[in-house]
């Protein structure tokens, strides 16, 4: 889905994009749903008593994904336009 904006977004007719439609916007908020879904499965992992290392893989996935949210966040340009 987020694929599809991002197209459709930089193919428009030469108007400034919206913050919210940026790429790097659109490929942090990818990563943030990736990171959500992986937080989802270690909560589904946990309380379905799974092993404690394959819990502890989780959760270390999980770590990552939102390491990778949290650099994106801080490579974005804030930058707002005065229109």
């Amino acid at each position: 889905m987020l694929q599809a904006i991002r197209t459709t977004s930089s193919s428009s007719d030469g108007n400034e994009l919206t913050f919210d439609l940026q790429t790097e916007v659109l490929n942090m908020l990818q990563h943030m749903m990736l990171a959500q879904a992986q937080e989802a499965f270690f909560f589904k992992a946990y309380n379905d008593g799974m092993k404690e290392s394959s819990i502890a893989r989780i959760a270390a996935q999980c770590v990552e994904f939102y390491g990778e949210v949290e650099k994106q966040i801080q490579s974005i340009n804030f930058k707002v336009s005065n229109s």
